[in-house]
């Protein structure tokens, strides 16, 4: 009930909360509504606005045009403002100037074909102007079909006012959503009469919108009024967007129409069409010139490409890592390393375009892609700038160029070079198959160069025809000349024809030569060039000059001159050379300049001695300088009076019309020094001096011996003969050298060579190494050596180690021995040592060596002398035993008077004891070793076989148990009734029976009766007693009342007692009273027959068990009944149950 009402409570609140929610909400649910103020006339309209796609174009389809458009007006001149001045008033839309709409191709012509996505087609526009209602500010909005896209930019209409000057009539401009282009009325209509022209555009099929192949009607509408065609065209055809065939490689560009400086835009695609690419490498080539990247635009990404809504678009791009070089302005160079056929990249960049494009200009741009171990790739993308421009569109210009002589005469042969003044660019055309940039003209003198734009070009004649002078200055045609009014300009097939004479060449020529006479300009004097001018009659000849130079092989020649004429030539000065005309002849002359020389001279003085030393070289070298710089060299002897002398002849005087400054130097010879005076040169050589220096080295041990002296000499020999000897000690730090100094080196020119030798050092063996001595002094030597003995019972205990040290000592006179070497000592070594070359004398006093040894544990060492002897005493045990006879007591007289007990050792005999009663069947093994060979000894016990006896021996305890099983037998007696049936009914329920063994009695009275069959086995009985066999009998103790007993022993194992009654009539009272007791004693004899009949029944009770022998006595046990169980079971039943209830309650509490 709580929580019901809890529950109710909650949604009470709850519905209360939701009343006031509702409320609430109503209050502020009130729709708003705005009220939109437009102008007179004009209709509030909704468009969709279409973005423009940002995708590319696959390479196979139409080349991707960013197009511009061009208008043309005309208009009369119209009254002035005075004459019919309007009153001012806001600008506004006006409907009624177009006159005409149809669609064309991109050329002008009929579109008889079907469109694919990207391609462009034109529509084109006639319109005229009312007099006197259009004011500047005005508009006119032309709407094209929302499946098109207009593909121009803005653009301007102009035309011509009264004085022929072009002005701006109108702007067009096109809307962000490329589906509408407003014109926007300047002045011009307001002051001209009668103005019409006409326009056109670009447009193309909006793919996005426009998926599918498609019939469209090119429906232009005009301030929200369509305008019909004129005349009437059907809808374009449009194929739709197909999926573009896969390439490793795309490229596509296209015109930026944002941009102010003119850009082209390029998009690189690679690995649409998956490929493994191993160090890959981009390569993009511009094939048109006045243009270069944008170094700043390159973007590089990887991520994936994916074909989705009729475009291919670029997805998770990612920045990625590449290398780019650029080798020049028109191409690049991108490394992107490996690239594996799961990735795709999108390279893009900016080429930026150095003027402003002629309409329907081509820029076709191409990029390759490789890598070590796949094929190049290649691609190239088109952009075609489109510009209209009245009726006249695309390559449409042509020049003709006719070569002719001064006679009008065509000339076939004469080359030019054309190049295209906007952008620099040399045109070039295709001759037999191969692309040249030479045009040459035919056998009419013509050349015709097609597809030019309307522009400015320069015309160079490279080659003229044979005969004929080259023209010297390029022929330049202005853009202007493609023009009406020109005479030489075809309006109608737009051919500007440009007439190009050339004059004859003169035949005769004069060849000029040039000879040097300078050592093959080995000085460097000669110019790079010189210029000879040519006269005439003694006067030179303007614009007549030659340059000679090793470029043309120091030759020339002056051509064209006139057959009449003196002709000679005249050098421009040579600084140091005088020139001579060699030969002259009519056709020929041949100039010589020769240097203008001088002489270097000098003389070589030596001061060394008269050469002592025998360092002066046969020959050295003198090296001549000239300003500074080396330019030659002589080798330079001694002549046969022994003077060294030098000349350099025949020098050039001048070099660029300044005086040589000629020095002299000496390449440097080894010991000298050298000085020069003017040209002469001096060589100073100091004789050489060496100093000999050595060590001692003593070999003794440190002087164990204490024979070194405390000085030596030492001889100083040169080329085998003695100069000097010196006294050699120690210094203060025990070193022994020696040093003589200042010692001439050579002597007559021959290196002197020095040696040392040392007097006698007794004790001493000397050696001479290079200028070091050695003395050596073998110090005397000594061993040490001795055995290692082991008393211990041959390593009994196993306690000898495998190894031992022994220890070297030496002492010498009244000092403690101290150890100085250790030795370690192994069973291979036979246990003996010995410490060999030991130093005898130590400090000159002869040593004592003694031994020691490291202890042993378990061991006592003993030295004597040299040899050492380790001592240990094995351990040892007893073993005492005992012998146990299991045999009752020898019931069967088989026991042995003696055994003899073995011990083995590890299973070998060692020991052998006898044992008798009179030992106490026990005795001891003493005094046994405890281990062999280091491990403990198992001592075990052996019995000699006894005879009828098993042994079973104890070894842990060393107790030995013979057992010998008695022989057993058994006798049964059985009791026999001769009574008719006990037809007198006087026969006992049981009898009593006793067993004898030799006489006497064994054990107690057993009962025979009914139950067992009157009969009974006395089993088990020893069969001997102290070896004799016993005689075993059995009696009744009691005959029966009224019966007679027999005894019958059939064998011996089985007794028949028997008990006789002969039925009588009985009296007719029985007895007063019965029997007193049975005899105390059995009868002497048995009966000797047993009774006749047993009795009529057999005894109550079963005869008793005889205490021993007999079978034993088997307890019996009462039958369980289900009393205990069931008591159990209740009590069992009570516990559950109670455990039942107090489980039940804790639940329910």
């Amino acid at each position: 009930m709580k929580k019901e009402r809890q529950m109710k409570q909650f949604m009470s609140k709850f519905l209360n909360a939701a009343s006031l929610f509702l409320l609430v909400f109503s209050m502020f649910s009130t729709p708003l509504v705005t009220i939109a103020e437009t102008s007179e006339g004009t209709t509030p309209s909704t468009e969709a606005v279409q973005p423009e796609s940002a995708t590319e174009a696959s390479s196979s389809a139409t080349e991707a045009s960013a197009t511009e458009a061009a208008s043309s007006a005309t208009g009369a001149l119209a009254p002035s403002g005075a004459d019919r001045a309007a009153a001012p008033r806001a600008p506004k839309a006006v409907d009624d100037v177009i006159t005409s709409i149809k669609y064309t191709n991109n050329e002008g012509g009929e579109l008889n074909w079907s469109l694919e996505p990207w391609a462009t087609f034109k529509i084109n526009a006639t319109f005229a102007l009312p007099n006197n209602k259009i004011h500047a500010g005005d508009t006119t909005t032309v709407s094209v079909p929302s499946q098109l896209i207009i593909n121009s930019t803005d653009f301007e209409l102009k035309g011509k006012d009264k004085d022929g000057k072009e002005q701006i009539a109108a702007y067009a401009h096109v809307d962000p959503t490329y589906k509408k282009l407003t014109l926007t009325y300047t002045d011009f209509a307001e002051k001209n009469s009668d103005v019409k022209g006409s326009f056109f555009f670009y447009v193309r099929v909006d793919h996005l919108l426009v998926p599918n192949a498609e019939k469209i009607p090119i429906s232009i509408t005009v301030e929200n009024k369509v305008v019909p065609n004129e005349p009437p065209q059907p809808p374009v055809d449009y194929i739709g967007v197909k999926k573009p065939d896969t390439y490793t490689l795309n490229k596509v560009g296209s015109y930026n129409r944002e941009a102010t400086t003119p850009t082209l835009n390029y998009t690189i695609a690679i690995n649409r069409k998956p490929l493994n690419i191993k160090n890959a490498v981009l390569k993009d080539t511009l094939q048109f010139t006045n243009a270069h990247y944008d170094r700043n635009s390159f973007i590089v990404e990887k991520g994936q490409w994916v074909w989705e809504n009729a475009t291919w678009v670029f997805k998770d791009a990612e920045p990625a890592i590449y290398e780019i070089d650029f080798p020049d302005d028109k191409s690049f160079v991108i490394k992107i390393a490996n690239i594996t056929d799961k990735e795709m990249y999108r390279i893009r960049y900016n080429v930026q375009l150095g003027y402003v494009p002629r309409d329907n200009e081509k820029f076709v741009n191409n990029a390759t892609l490789n890598g070590e171990d796949s094929i190049v790739k290649k691609a190239e993308a088109r952009v075609l700038w489109q510009k209209g421009g009245g009726n006249v569109e695309g390559y449409a210009y042509h020049i003709k160029l006719h070569k002719q002589n001064e006679a009008g005469e065509p000339l076939q042969g004469a080359q030019f070079k054309i190049v295209r003044n906007a952008n620099k660019q040399t045109l070039t055309h295709t001759v037999d198959g191969k692309e040249t940039d030479i045009f040459t003209s035919d056998e009419n003198g013509d050349l015709n160069v097609p597809g030019l734009l309307k522009d400015d070009y320069t015309v160079t004649e490279v080659a003229a025809p044979n005969g004929y002078q080259l023209l010297k200055d390029p022929v330049t045609i202005s853009e202007n000349d493609f023009a009406q009014g020109n005479p030489n300009f075809d309006v109608t097939s737009k051919i500007l024809t440009v007439v190009i004479s050339n004059k004859k060449q003169n035949n005769r020529q004069l060849k000029v030569t040039k000879k040097w006479n300078d050592k093959k300009n080995q000085y460097k004097t000669r110019p790079a060039s010189v210029t000879v001018n040519l006269l005439k009659d003694g006067v030179v000849v303007e614009g007549k000059s030659l340059v000679l130079s090793e470029d043309n092989h120091w030759t020339g020649a002056f051509t064209d001159l006139d057959e009449t004429g003196n002709y000679s030539v005249q050098e421009v000065d040579v600084a140091g050379y005088v020139a001579t005309v060699e030969s002259e002849a009519k056709d020929s002359i041949r100039l010589v300049n020769s240097l203008e020389t001088r002489e270097v001279s000098g003389s070589k003085t030596w001061k060394d001695d008269n050469n002592r030393d025998g360092k002066r070289p046969s020959q050295i070298t003198v090296n001549l300088l000239a300003d500074g710089e080396k330019v030659d060299s002589l080798k330079v002897k001694a002549d046969k009076d022994g003077n060294w002398t030098y000349s350099f002849k025949d020098l050039p005087k001048y070099k660029d019309g300044k005086e040589i400054v000629y020095t002299v130097s000496e390449e440097a010879v080894e010991g000298y020094t050298s000085q020069l005076e003017g040209t002469n040169l001096t060589n100073t050589y100091t004789p050489a001096t060496v100093s000999i220096e050595g060590s001692k080295t003593w070999k003794d041990d440190n002087n164990r011996d204490g024979l070194r002296p405390s000085q030596i000499t030492v001889n100083l020999l040169a080329d085998g003969e003695k100069v000097d000897s010196a006294t050699v000690s120690p210094d203060a730090s025990g070193n022994w050298t020696y040093r003589f100094q200042n010692l001439p080196k050579y002597k007559d020119g021959k290196e002197i060579t020095y040696t040392i030798s040392e007097g006698k050092v007794p004790g001493y063996s000397s050696k001479v190494e290079g200028t070091n001595l050695i003395n050596s002094h073998t110090p005397a030597t000594v061993s040490v050596k001795g055995s290692k003995t082991w008393k211990d019972a041959d390593n009994r205990d196993g306690l000898r180690p495998e190894k031992i040290t022994v220890i070297l000592k030496k002492a010498l006179a009244r000092s403690e021995a101290v150890e100085v070497a250790r030795k370690e000592v192994t069973a291979k070594d036979k246990w003996a040592y010995e410490f060999k070359d030991l130093p005898k004398y130590e400090n000159g006093q002869e040593i004592v060596y003694s031994v020691d040894e490291e202890a042993v544990p378990g061991y006592e060492t003993s030295v004597e002398g040299t040899n050492l002897t380790n001592t240990h005493t094995p351990e040892r045990t007893a073993i005492p035993f005992s012998k146990v006879w299991q045999d009752d007591g020898n019931q069967d007289g088989l026991r042995p008077e003696s055994i003899v007990v073995n011990l083995l050792a590890n299973g070998k005999k060692v020991a052998s004891q006898t044992l008798t009663a009179e030992t106490g069947w026990a005795g001891i093994f003493e005094n046994l070793p405890k281990y062999e060979a280091g491990k403990a000894i198992v001592y075990t016990l052996e019995e000699e076989k006894v005879a009828n006896y098993t042994a079973d021996i104890d070894q842990t305890n060393y107790v030995i148990t013979n057992t010998h099983k008695p022989g057993e037998t058994h006798l049964t007696v059985t009791k026999r009734w001769d009574d008719e049936n006990n037809k007198a009914g006087i026969r006992p329920k049981s009898i009593k029976v006793q067993l004898f063994a030799d006489g006497k009695k064994v054990g107690s009275e057993i009962e025979l009766s009914e139950a067992n069959k009157w009969t009974y086995t006395f089993s088990k009985l020893p069969e001997k007693a102290k070896g004799k066999a016993i005689v075993y009998t059995a009696s009744e103790m009691v005959v029966p009342a009224g019966y007679e007993g027999t005894k019958v022993q059939e064998d011996p194992s089985n007794v028949i007692l028997t008990n006789k009654h002969k039925p009588t009539v009985p009296p007719s009272t029985p007895p007063s009273t019965p029997p007193s007791t049975p005899p105390s004693t059995p009868p002497s004899t048995p009966p000797s027959t047993p009774p006749s009949t047993p009795p009529s029944t057999p005894p109550s009770t079963p005869p008793s068990t005889p205490e021993k022998p007999g079978r034993p006595v088997q307890k019996k046990f009462l039958p369980s009944t289900g009393t205990v169980v069931s008591i159990v079971s209740i009590v069992l039943a009570v516990v559950l149950g109670g455990l039942a209830l107090y489980i039940l309650k804790k639940k329910k509490d």
